[in-house]
């Protein structure tokens, strides 16, 4: 028996990350049954991405806290679900889809109660924190970087979803390189475009994806948009395929179309799939140590990129032509303004086979190799 556990998120955040490596942690352990812990609504997310994972899976429910700070309720919340599932399905391995600095402490607590249960956490979004730290000598026992120092301490092994990730977290000493694996951030079959599709002649849809805020750059998104209008640029559309996460945005939103009804997961693929040009920048303060799913949203629907050449995206794709990757927002507003470039049906096609190439290995079934490999250190290094 394997037990998977979801300790943070109550609503539809990573249900499609969650939901790829669930099936690919399933398919990694072959006839071996999978036990899931995670709050009810998130569940119902991950089941709406892939409908027949919850055949595969033996599920229970537990309550997750509102998000905000670092609580000793949540560490003992946390505490109480890890005992709690290993009592119940006594596990060969614990995988932790997600983590918070109190479900790090928590799993180091339970290897100091079971010295050889492997744990797996997968630095999910939250590791970005890891970068950062207070001068409160009282925060700083306690945040993420303390949090990770316990749990390699405690023998706990970790998975990042880029290789870029690994390398930036081995080289600020967060992780060591023997205790970290890369799980590609997984792509589904079935969100995989089939044939390529076509670039517009006459007028382009270049999409921002996922939560609109400055951490993932949507104030150059929106300076590009107001550009590319003050210049005349009316071969370009703009258009917003997620949700604002700051209502003062909507001041601000004269260029910009909001796509509606894409909480849906069907809908957000459909809108990714209508665009030519999918935006992206990914600020190194929020994506060195984390990866983008709408990135990879963008790859299974083969359109190309325009962004900024941030350390992320430079890292990702320096060996990758997949769109046009700028130094500046200066070039990004130049490059808006020249409809020669953005037509270019010859390189939009050889953008798309870099996207293309860039995108196997990342299906459950491929990754599930890594994920079987993962466990197996583990579980040898828990014997130990």
């Amino acid at each position: 028996m394997l037990l998977a556990i979801e300790p943070l998120f109550s609503d539809h955040t990573h249900a499609h990350a969650n939901a790829c490596l669930l099936e690919a942690i399933a398919l990694g352990c072959g006839d071996e049954p999978v036990a899931v812990a995670a709050n009810p609504n998130h569940y119902a997310h991950v089941l709406s991405v892939r409908p027949g994972l919850g055949s595969r899976l033996t599920y229970r429910p537990i309550e997750v806290e509102a998000p905000g700070g670092i609580t000793y309720a949540r560490f003992q919340r946390h505490m109480r679900v890890l005992l709690q599932h290993v009592r119940e399905f006594r596990p060969a391995c614990v995988v932790c889809l997600a983590v918070a600095p109190e479900t790090l402490f928590a799993c180091a607590v339970l290897r100091l109660r079971h010295p050889h249960l492997p744990i797996v956490a997968v630095l999910h979004g939250t590791a970005a924190a890891a970068g950062w730290r207070s001068r409160d000598p009282r925060h700083r026992w306690f945040d993420h970087r303390s949090a990770i120092r316990v749990a390699v301490t405690a023998g706990i092994r970790f998975v990042v979803l880029e290789s870029y990730i690994k390398h930036t977290a081995v080289r600020l000493k967060l992780v060591p390189d023997a205790h970290c694996d890369v799980w590609p951030h997984p792509i589904l079959e079935d969100e995989r475009v089939g044939q390529t599709p076509d670039l517009r002649s006459d007028c382009l849809w270049l999409g921002f994806l996922g939560f609109a805020k400055r951490q993932k750059g949507f104030d150059d998104f929106l300076a590009m948009a107001d550009s590319a209008a003050s210049r005349g640029a009316d071969w370009c559309r703009f258009r917003l395929v997620g949700a604002l996460a700051d209502r003062n945005y909507e001041h601000a939103l004269a260029n910009v179309t909001i796509v509606p009804n894409v909480v849906e997961r069907a809908n957000f693929v459909a809108a990714v799939r209508a665009l030519d040009y999918a935006c992206m920048f990914l600020p190194d303060e929020t994506y060195r140590l984390t990866s983008s799913g709408s990135l990879l949203d963008a790859v299974a629907a083969l359109r190309p990129i325009i962004g900024l050449d941030t350390p992320a995206m430079h890292e990702m794709f320096q060996e990758t032509r997949v769109g046009y990757l700028c130094r500046t927002l200066d070039e990004l507003n130049d490059l808006i303004a020249n409809p020669q470039a953005l037509f270019d049906v010859s390189r939009y096609r050889g953008f798309q086979e870099g996207l293309r190439a860039f995108g196997r290995g990342r299906s459950p079934m491929e990754l599930a190799q890594s994920v079987a490999a993962t466990i197996r250190k583990a579980v040898m290094n828990g014997a130990r």
